[in-house]
């Protein structure tokens, strides 16, 4: 057992590892309604250095998960819908939605 990241605004949750065993991602909570993905290098089980922060944690990143060849991490995010006036185009848009 081995600690590699200790929590400060909640427990780590979602942990997944990809399939060749080589990297162990999670979402951290970064406050009341945001998360970050974190990623962290291992070998032999074990975290080989610094920890990768995936996302910003301005939204509420979640449920990681590697594709089957590894290359890729896939994962949820709860984004808010608030609509701002753009005034290039004249229209509402939606600046923090997904894409």
């Amino acid at each position: 057992m081995h600690e590699s990241a200790h929590a400060v605004e909640g427990e780590p949750d979602g942990l997944t590892f990809s399939p060749d065993g080589g990297w162990l991602a999670w979402n951290q909570p970064r406050g009341e309604r945001s998360a970050a993905l974190v990623l962290a290098r291992l070998d032999d089980g074990l975290p080989t250095g610094d920890l990768v922060q995936a996302t910003s944690g301005r939204f509420r990143d979640f449920s990681p998960a590697f594709t089957a060849d590894g290359r890729y991490l896939a994962f949820l995010s709860s984004r808010t819908f608030d609509k701002v006036y753009d005034v290039h185009a004249f229209e509402m848009t939606f600046p923090s939605g997904t894409r």
